[in-house]
């Protein structure tokens, strides 16, 4: 990461946000670190998901709420059914390989203390499905721009939920979120987390909407369009 910032003559302390290549297509340089433009943001932003991608034990898992059919649940939580799926598969997995799991998150400012006790709660009692211990009883709060596990985190998301849009979006409004959906498509969708009995199937495994049933249809959508992706590179290193 501090390669590819200097690169394009950024200061390695400086952070680049998802949110910037918006404000830049929309001619708002002069609200992006070193009115960098959106075609310098695209190749920072496809080195950094390319160094993610050479990098074999990393894992992405995805959740996304369709705000439209969620109804009434309190922001916190709604956070706090995402990061329990989180939780569940991060469990699964450290205890398959004896290891042991520490939770980041960005700073969230007043929501910290409310988030982080409901963390320790969730991580303490165990939920009707899993007990969490291969898991801090904690939640470590870490400030974006001094982590570049956050910054690679903020590329990530934002490439995705562009993606879900795009997959959402009208033929004809598909361009303004083409950017994501080609990282995803062509980058990113390597390192998600999908099963490894049989054909890689990621619905589940690496993509799924929380609650359960709001924005099942376009998790299922997505994750078809990764696990075709999978499949393919998983074909062709066969022969």
């Amino acid at each position: 990461m501090n390669r590819a910032k200097n690169e394009i003559g950024i200061p390695i302390q400086t952070e680049i946000k998802w949110s910037h290549f918006g404000k830049a297509l929309k001619g708002r340089k002069n609200l992006v670190p070193g009115e960098l433009g959106a075609k310098e943001l695209f190749r920072y932003f496809d080195r950094i998901l390319s160094c993610l991608e050479k990098l074999a034990t990393s894992e992405l898992y995805f959740t996304l709420t369709d705000n439209k059919a969620v109804g009434r649940v309190s922001k916190e939580n709604l956070i706090k059914m995402h990061l329990q799926n989180a939780f569940q598969r991060a469990e699964y997995d450290a205890a398959i390989k004896n290891g042991y799991v520490f939770v980041m998150a960005d700073d969230m400012g007043s929501e910290n203390k409310s988030l982080k006790k409901a963390m320790y709660s969730l991580a303490t009692t165990g939920d009707n499905y899993t007990d969490y211990s291969h898991i801090n009883r904690g939640l470590f709060i870490e400030y974006s721009d001094q982590c570049c596990g956050l910054q690679v985190a903020d590329i990530c998301a934002g490439a995705f939920t562009s993606s879900l849009k795009y997959i959402s979006a009208d033929e004809s409004e598909q361009h303004k979120f083409s950017t994501g959906y080609h990282l995803l498509t062509n980058r990113m969708y390597k390192s998600i987390r999908f099963s490894k009995n049989g054909c890689p199937d990621v619905y589940g495994y690496g993509i799924k909407e929380v609650p359960a049933k709001t924005g099942d249809v376009t998790a299922k959508r997505i994750a078809e369009i990764v696990g075709e992706k999978l499949h393919d590179d998983i074909c062709g290193a066969c022969f």
